[in-house]
């Protein structure tokens, strides 16, 4: 995961903020580690019980999961915990096709083309091209919009590629770090009901996030009254952006947001958490903060070679978590 100063990465999955500028992390100590723990967001109370998935289930797929694990390319940045996340639900839901905005350089993309096999259709999204440096598919059922051919998902022609009856057995996966509330919206009204996403910071972290919206948002009403900001602040590195000029120059300046009141917001959350059927937070494999260890499918590290992987337990870029979620839409 790459900290970021004001000169981001040009590309929707290596947006990041610096945070002891820009979030709560203000006070955090400056390890690695410490800033990634930061940002993990609380057990969420408000949008049902977390059971769409026994933790029995996971860890059979689990066990399936170790022979793809030993094949993941090398260069790709993305750790075990949202892999297995991602390759989960690919083998659970066996969606009609993909939807991927953010690639970064192509580890997400692998764990999807492995876990759906050869014949699923998939539509990647980033400004820039970086898949040089990990994975590229040359299926040719994996199709890139990328540099000038790049457009954000919500303005795609998705009649042309994924007819409105198809929708619904479609599976997206954000990670391009936007508003949650702003992207539920746009996919909502396109007619998508499967949704993951990456992006699950602690509200004051990093992009506003799904875990906010299911929490009682007023826990974090001190959150950014450093800065003057009463209201709730709805934050992405990128704001609105709909061409790639727009997109990489906003890449330098992480600070896009709009402010609201806690009553705007109130009714936010509640028109979201009325509009899904399902939202499940993935447990980590095994997570290297330990702040919701009790909710890991593995709760002894020396288990974890059992399962073809890293046996440092405190590799927090293997282990680090953000408890990402999935969302089904009515």
């Amino acid at each position: 995961m790459v900290f970021l100063t004001l000169i981001c990465a040009l590309t929707a999955s290596g947006l990041r903020f610096k945070f002891d500028d820009t979030d709560l992390a203000a006070s955090a100590p400056k390890s690695k580690k410490a800033s990634h723990c930061v940002k993990q967001p609380d057990a969420p109370t408000e949008c049902g019980v977390q059971n769409r998935w026994s933790h029995e289930e996971l860890r059979v797929e689990l066990s399936n999961f170790k022979d793809a694990w030993a094949r993941h390319p090398g260069g790709t940045k993305m750790g075990a915990n949202h892999q297995f996340a991602e390759w989960f639900l690919v083998r659970a839901l066996k969606p009609s096709a993909i939807v991927e905005s953010g690639v970064l350089q192509g580890g997400s993309t692998w764990g999807l083309r492995d876990a759906a096999g050869p014949d699923t259709p998939i539509f990647s999204f980033d400004p820039t091209d970086q898949t040089s440096k990990g994975f590229h598919d040359e299926n040719p059922n994996t199709q890139y919009y990328m540099n000038e051919n790049w457009k954000d998902v919500s303005l795609a022609n998705w009649d042309a590629l994924i007819p409105q009856a198809n929708r619904s057995t479609a599976l997206v996966i954000l990670d391009d770090h936007q508003i949650f509330f702003d992207r539920f919206k746009q996919l909502k009204d396109l007619g998508f009901k499967h949704i993951f996403i990456e992006d699950n910071n602690k509200y004051g972290n990093g992009n506003t996030s799904p875990n906010f919206f299911c929490t009682k948002g007023e826990r974090y009403k001190e959150a950014y009254t450093k800065w003057g900001i009463s209201g709730v602040l709805y934050n992405s590195p990128w704001g609105s952006v709909k061409d790639l000029k727009s997109a990489r120059g906003r890449a330098a300046d992480p600070l896009q947001k709009r402010e609201i009141t806690w009553e705007e917001h109130n009714k936010n959350a509640n028109w979201v958490r009325a509009s899904m059927k399902t939202y499940f937070e993935f447990p980590a494999i095994w997570e290297v903060c330990h702040q919701r260890t009790s909710e890991s499918l593995l709760t002894d590290p020396k288990e974890l070679g059992l399962y073809g992987l890293p046996l440092n337990k405190d590799d927090d870029f293997t282990y680090d978590h953000r408890f990402p979620p999935y969302v089904e839409l009515l």
